[in-house]
């Protein structure tokens, strides 16, 4: 089972200068449950707006429904996993502009290169440290606001 470093949200939330102080809608795609229990706990406590997909399939799906201000992927995932969903997200109009961040225990170079070569924005390893995280979402987007 994947582990995550758990603070509290409102410690996470003090520890940020957020960029983007609007409400965010953000898609989490992951198939653990008590990481998604943990991730979808941090994120709807800093109030951003999460909706969940379980593989790389339904995400795929649900980005071709919804606009996300940012996806949250994890990359070994049953049916689809991170780097397939991510490319094919990139390549329909709407998914071309969509922050991704990697989430995955996978830590070496050469999987970070995988990432990015697909498309994806960030990489975040896991055990997750819930200041980083929201670290990484705001460097994104204040990436994506500037291009």
């Amino acid at each position: 089972m994947r582990s995550f470093e758990i603070e509290s949200a409102a410690e996470a939330r003090r520890d940020r200068t957020p960029v983007n102080c609007r409400p965010l809608r953000i898609l989490l795609v992951e198939d653990v449950p008590a990481n998604q229990h943990l991730i979808l706990s941090l994120l709807r406590n800093c109030g951003y707006e999460v909706d969940l997909a379980v593989d790389g399939r339904e995400a795929v799906e649900k980005t071709r429904q919804r606009k996300y201000d940012v996806a949250l992927m994890d990359l070994q995932m049953p049916n689809m996993n991170g780097l397939e969903a991510t490319a094919l997200i990139r390549a329909f109009p709407q998914g071309g502009s969509l922050p991704i961040i990697a989430i995955t225990t996978q830590s070496e170079r050469h999987e970070q290169e995988d990432c990015f070569a697909v498309g994806m924005n960030a990489f975040v390893a896991k055990p997750i440290n819930c200041a980083e995280l929201l670290k990484s979402i705001d460097n994104v987007l204040s990436r994506a606001a500037i291009a």
